[in-house]
C-alpha cells in the first residue's frame, strides 16, 4: 500500500458494518477482528473503529495481487 494519498476529509467514514456489506456480508466483528490484527486499515477514534473506503480497497487489492488471504 502507497501510503502517499491523503484521506479526504469529506468522505464519510466506515464502520465496521458498512465494510462487512462492502465485502459481500462479513460479519462485523470479523472485520472488528481483522482491524485489530492488522488485516484490514483502521482508524481509531476514541473507542470507535472507522475505516477509510479506499485504503480497505487498497489492502484487498493487494491481497488479492499477491495471492494472500486477508
Amino acid at each position: 500500500m502507497s501510503g502517499a494519498r491523503s484521506v479526504d476529509l469529506t468522505e464519510p467514514l466506515l464502520t465496521a458494518e458498512d465494510v462487512g456489506q462492502m465485502l459481500g456480508g462479513i460479519p462485523a466483528k470479523t472485520v472488528r477482528n481483522y482491524a485489530r490484527e492488522g488485516r484490514l486499515p483502521s482508524v481509531k477514534i476514541g473507542r470507535h473503529v472507522r475505516f477509510v473506503r479506499w485504503r480497505v480497497e487498497e489492502a484487498i487489492t493487494a491481497a488479492a495481487d499477491r495471492g494472500l488471504r486477508i
